[in-house]
């Protein structure tokens, strides 16, 4: 049982990316993921959004590219469909960092 006050930190990534992406007229350099901020009710909609697109998965999802975007949208609070859009770098980039936080 804990006797300190314990306080919520939030861990933040921030991901610079390789050219801007534009959402609705704005240009965003960089992307800012909360994935401290996440819940498994998150975990369990960004699995229900990547079986609703018809992707089966069939390993751990920690593994699974779309799956991991999908935990990025969410922790971005943008639509996965801009995030499928970006360079392979960037997306590459995004699915790892949220792979090493869930396997952390």
């Amino acid at each position: 049982m804990a006797t300190k006050k314990e306080e919520k930190v939030s861990e933040v990534e921030i991901v610079t990316l390789s050219k801007p992406l534009d959402i609705d007229g704005t240009k965003y350099t960089t992307i800012e993921l909360r994935l401290g901020d996440l819940t498994g009710e998150d975990m369990e909609a960004a699995e229900t959004q990547v079986r609703a697109a018809g992707i089966e998965i069939n390993s751990a999802h920690e593994l699974c590219k779309t799956y991991l975007l999908a935990v990025a949208s969410r922790a971005a609070k943008i639509n996965i469909e801009y995030l499928r859009k970006l360079p392979i770098k960037d997306a590459s980039a995004i699915t790892l960092l949220v792979q090493g936080f869930l396997l952390a």
